[in-house]
């Protein structure tokens, strides 16, 4: 395990010295952690996904310094969004998303994610664990309400889920693929969003 993490960090040295960024360093700050996803697990999940990225709008929760951002932009999809509660990382992944002339694709809101108001179109919702309760209830919960106002294709994407997780354990979502590393959900065949 330590030498799958040293591989994963030595990739995301790779990546940011490539591109000119910073996303590799693990920041704590006060209640806030920042660890990024490693970049060959993140295009294994967005392979895994069985939607076409051009038709779906990409929302991390918890982006940090907006190591998936910036991935997810080059992966295809038509729009990109972040959502980070401190404003220190929220401003480096904007940098970072400048220095890799993203701007117009990669938007990042400094927010309370529970507060956030999610876009009507189709959508990938991303968590790398990124928040506890009573946070990640609230915002499954404004996940529903959307989906259920606006019906569209989503999927849930959730990196290192926890055995037994908010989507898990919520009547309205399927996994879809279920792993130990990564998990997808998207609705329930016979169940309703609310």
């Amino acid at each position: 395990m330590a030498a799958l993490r040293g591989f994963h960090r030595i990739q995301g040295a790779i990546f940011d010295r490539r591109f000119g960024v910073d996303t590799s360093k693990n920041v704590e700050l006060r209640d806030i952690r920042y660890q990024p996803t490693p970049t060959r697990k993140f295009r294994e999940m967005m392979t895994a996904l069985d939607v076409p990225a051009q038709d779906f709008v990409f929302i991390d929760f918890g982006c940090g310094k907006g190591r998936t951002l910036l991935l997810a932009a080059h992966f295809g999809f038509k729009k990109v969004i972040g959502i980070e509660f401190s404003h220190d990382l929220a401003g480096v992944a904007l940098a970072n998303a400048s220095r890799m002339g993203l701007d117009k694709k990669v938007e990042v809101f400094c927010q309370d994610a529970s507060e956030f108001e999610l876009p009507p179109e189709n959508s990938v919702f991303y968590f790398f664990l990124p928040f506890l309760d009573p946070v990640m209830s609230t915002v499954v919960a404004n996940i529903k309400l959307s989906l259920a106002r606006n019906h569209r294709e989503f999927r849930i994407v959730c990196y290192d889920p926890p055995p037994v997780g908010a989507f898990e354990d919520d009547p309205a979502f399927q996994a879809i693929l279920r792993g130990p590393e990564f998990a997808i959900y998207g609705f329930r065949k016979a169940a309703t969003a609310c």
